[in-house]
């Protein structure tokens, strides 16, 4: 069994919308991932906009795709998650969960502590401020999330192995999620008088790499759900091929745009590069606006 985060008069912190988005969300959105398959993601999109409406649906569910991508290419251990509508958490959605309640309450020890266990050194700073991204946004649209006690964390990671928590240690040597969560606690409550230790050039460079090789890879099964869910659109035309073929957009169109920061003048993109992304945008390919606007 695993244990549950305390939710005052709650059972589960699946009872409260904004912990049930925070967790659907993880586990729709990594199932994409780790399926190939657009249909998590459109469920996502479904939760989202069915729970908060359009427009702030759409606000969330590109933070989380940030905040879940971010998670994937940084990850230290395996991300393990129950299957969509589980009552019981694993660690790593508890920790998730954790580590945006963290960054909504600006609790510094919360979100260390979080990102020590889920995330490789040099990631953090990616995984950090994608959290904090989804928290404020989260927070903006009135979606609170309950603070999450330091000792609470110590629970759920410190628990012993069994088949849905990764807390020994793995073939190559490295420490448990209970001892990297236990040095977590003493860096975070230190004085902050030991000298910081630098990463090599060689260390940065790499996971340089690996985050624009996650984000051309991401890019890549994104417009490949998007091509699958346009043909959809076009074979099987109705609402809710519409609605997934526009979430599927919006799915890859978040590590697309990730992806420019490598760009560097790169011409063989430059060639094709307005046909997907035109700004300003060409107003002659607008077929029509909603009944809203203006």
């Amino acid at each position: 069994m695993t244990r549950e985060l305390p939710c005052g008069g709650a059972k589960c912190p699946l009872d409260l919308l904004p912990e049930r988005l925070v967790v659907e969300g993880y586990r729709r959105w990594m199932a994409g991932f780790d399926t190939g398959s657009v249909a998590p993601w459109e469920s996502a999109w479904s939760l989202y906009a069915s729970e908060l409406g359009p427009a702030d649906g759409r606000r969330a569910i590109g933070d989380l795709a940030c905040f879940v991508r971010a998670l994937k290419t940084c990850a230290n251990c395996p991300l393990r998650r129950f299957p969509f509508g589980a009552r019981a958490l694993c660690a790593e959605e508890h920790l998730a969960l954790a580590l945006v309640s963290g960054a909504q309450h600006d609790d510094k020890l919360v979100v260390q502590s979080c990102l020590d266990c889920l995330s490789s050194c040099p990631g953090r700073i990616e995984v950090g401020a994608a959290a904090g991204r989804y928290a404020a946004t989260l927070f903006s649209i009135n979606q609170r999330l309950r603070p999450v006690p330091p000792e609470f964390l110590h629970n759920i990671v410190g628990r012993p192995a069994d088949n849905t928590h990764h807390c020994t240690l793995t073939s190559k040597g490295r420490l448990s999620m209970s001892k990297r969560f236990a040095l977590a606690l003493l860096a975070a409550t230190a004085l902050g008088t030991a000298p910081a230790i630098a990463e090599t050039p060689d260390a940065v460079l790499k996971t340089y790499a690996d985050i624009a090789l996650a984000g051309y890879e991401d890019s890549l099964l994104t417009a490949q759900a998007l091509d699958a869910a346009i043909d959809n659109l076009i074979a099987n035309p109705s609402e809710a091929s519409l609605l997934a073929a526009r979430a599927a957009w919006i799915a890859a169109r978040v590590p697309y745009q990730q992806t420019e920061v490598y760009r560097f003048g790169n011409a063989i993109v430059d060639d094709w590069e307005g046909r997907v992304n035109a700004w300003p945008l060409d107003e002659g390919l607008i077929d029509y606006v909603d009944a809203s606007y203006g």
